[in-house]
């Protein structure tokens, strides 16, 4: 028979083990709401919107862009986190989103601070980002200096925001 002094010795192990488990899930998902919008579409009650998420213990960021349950567009990247939301504004009639982000860089060199400016149509569907970081583009090939693979530019970008905006 066990005695009640080992019982309470594998009780108590057991909380332990169990308390372990409770805070590394709460450690790897615990999230703040860095940013987030929510519009509603003439089509009641079909809803849209944006979600900008930070990871609180490590650097990780959660980038959402949704419609209702028919679309969910998700990017999720490790070794990032906000530095701070410049702007974010909805465009005429609600079309898209506009995000101009910093974000926090970590590398071997250090934390070091990008502009990230992110831009998705909700009619058509289509995002555009002018940034210096690679977030969502694959590096395809060698050909990746050449004019037909180069990165949006700025100039690029806002003549995009120019037109979504009128």
């Amino acid at each position: 028979m066990i005695s009640s002094k080992k019982k309470l010795v594998a009780l108590i192990a057991l909380v332990l083990l169990l308390a372990c488990v409770v805070g590394g899930w709460y450690y790897s998902n615990a999230k703040k709401v860095v940013a987030s919008g929510e519009k509603e579409s003439w089509v009641k009650p079909f809803t849209y919107g944006y979600r900008v998420e930070q990871y609180r213990f490590y650097p990780r960021i959660k980038l959402a862009f949704w419609a209702d349950d028919r679309m969910r567009f998700t990017y999720e990247s490790q070794w990032l986190d906000i530095a701070s939301v410049v702007e974010e504004r909805w465009l005429p009639k609600n079309r898209a989103i506009y995000l101009n982000l910093n974000i926090n860089v970590y590398d071997s060199d250090g934390i070091r601070v990008y502009p990230a400016k992110i831009l998705y149509d909700y009619y058509r569907g289509e995002i555009y980002a002018s940034s210096g970081l690679a977030m969502w583009r694959a590096y395809m090939s060698e050909d990746i200096r050449s004019e037909k693979y180069k990165l949006m530019t700025e100039d690029e970008f806002q003549q995009i925001l120019s037109r979504l905006s009128e």
